[in-house]
C-alpha cells in the first residue's frame, strides 16, 4: 500500500489492489509485528482495505543499505516508510512484545528529506504503466 502523504498524526495510504486512498490514524498502526511467537521489528502491518479486503505490509529498509536509484519512485517510498517507522518507534508505537531496544530504526536524516520532499511528505503516485513497463496515459 503506497504511502500518498504522511501528516503529524496521521497519513494516507492508497490501496495497491483497488486503489481506495485511506487516511490512517498513527494510533491504529505499530511498528513491527508479532505472530505465533515470532516478531518482526521492521515491518508496519497496515489495516485492512475497508473497500476490498486486501491487508498489506511496509517493510523498512535494511540497515546500510543505499537504494539504487536515488529520487526514483521507490526510493522516495522507502525514504516516507522509513520515516514512518521512526515516528511509530518514537511514539512507542511497538507490536506487544517488542521494546525500543529490540527495534533498529533508520530515520532518514533531515538534509535527505528535504531535498526528496521539499512540499511536505507527499508522494504522487508513479506514472501508469502499461503491461510492457512503458509508461503512458491511463
Amino acid at each position: 500500500m503506497p504511502i500518498r502523504e504522511i501528516r503529524a498524526d496521521d497519513l494516507d495510504q492508497e490501496c495497491s489492489k483497488c486503489g481506495s486512498i485511506v487516511a490512517v490514524s498513527l494510533s491504529a498502526i505499530v511498528a513491527g509485528i508479532s505472530r505465533e511467537g515470532q516478531v518482526n521489528p521492521n515491518v508496519v502491518a497496515m489495516p485492512v482495505c475497508a473497500t476490498c479486503g486486501s491487508a498489506e505490509f511496509l517493510l523498512r529498509s535494511p540497515d546500510e543499505e543505499e537504494h539504487p536509484s536515488q529520487g526514483s519512485y521507490g526510493h522516495k517510498h522507502k525514504l516516507l516508510v522509513d520515516k514512518l517507522h521512526a515516528k511509530l518507534v518514537q511514539r512507542g508505537r511497538l507490536a506487544e512484545g517488542l521494546t525500543p531496544e529490540q527495534v533498529p530504526t533508520k530515520e532518514p536524516p533531515a538534509a535527505i528529506m528535504d531535498k526528496w520532499f521539499k512540499d511536505g511528505l507527499k508522494l504522487p503516485p508513479p506514472p501508469f504503466q502499461d503491461e510492457s513497463g512503458r509508461n503512458g496515459p491511463k
